[in-house]
């Protein structure tokens, strides 16, 4: 059995805000969420289970101390949903997480 694989070609980005911007990101309607150590150690042990618990993390820090929250903002997390016919109901997929400098 022979596949095709479909090669799109992306343009280099210089900075994280570039890519989500771009023509292909759009296209597969990728996002990017700016975590800190608290919820980037939490959705890799698996007690964040979807996106809206991650939301719901970062609000609550929010509204314990804004200033504070906003300077631990050291990671970017890119995702894109995808709608799952079976469940009726749309997955977040973490395509890759990148240290902010």
């Amino acid at each position: 059995m022979s596949r095709t694989y479909h090669i799109e070609t992306l343009t280099v980005a210089r900075s994280y805000q570039d890519f989500v911007q771009s023509d292909w990101a759009i296209k597969n309607n990728f996002r990017s969420l700016k975590l800190n150590k608290e919820m980037l150690e939490k959705l890799l042990k698996g007690e964040i289970k979807n996106l809206e618990e991650l939301k719901k993390l970062r609000d609550n820090l929010i509204s314990k101390n804004y200033n504070e929250y906003q300077s631990t903002l050291n990671y970017t997390a890119f995702y894109t949903t995808i709608y799952n016919k079976e469940i009726e109901d749309d997955y977040a997929f973490i395509d890759s997480i990148f240290v902010n400098q």
